[in-house]
């Protein structure tokens, strides 16, 4: 049993009033991004201004990413990809464009329940 191997911030960003973090782990290995956003400016629109979510890769797709990134470390790896910006949207077309599949889902807003299958 590999167990947790680590736990990273992959980018804390504060733009204003805004904040948007994004942290990584993995376990047992499989990686779990979870983010998690405060924009108080929005919270007439969507209640109360704060988001989080979750993306899960299962172990087959955590190693995809691993090989994609050439890396033995996937959370600095994914540090480096993202460079302190929130690049979600480049992330999830990353996957789809290697077909790496993972769930994710936007806990408070439920806005979306993804699973991208290509």
């Amino acid at each position: 049993m590999e167990g947790l191997q680590d736990v990273l911030y992959i980018f804390e960003i504060c733009d204003g009033n805004n904040t948007y973090t994004l942290r990584g782990s993995i376990y047992d290995g499989e990686l779990t991004l979870n983010g998690y956003d405060n924009i108080p400016g929005i919270s007439h629109a969507y209640g109360d201004g704060e988001a989080a979510y979750v993306y899960n890769f299962d172990r087959e797709n955590t190693q995809k990413l691993t090989e994609i990134f050439h890396t033995e470390n996937l959370l600095e790896s994914l540090k480096k990809f993202f460079g302190g910006k929130k690049a979600l949207t480049e992330f999830e077309n990353l996957c789809r464009e290697n077909g790496i599949y993972f769930q994710a889902e936007d806990i408070n807003l439920r806005l979306s329940d993804r699973h991208f299958v290509l």
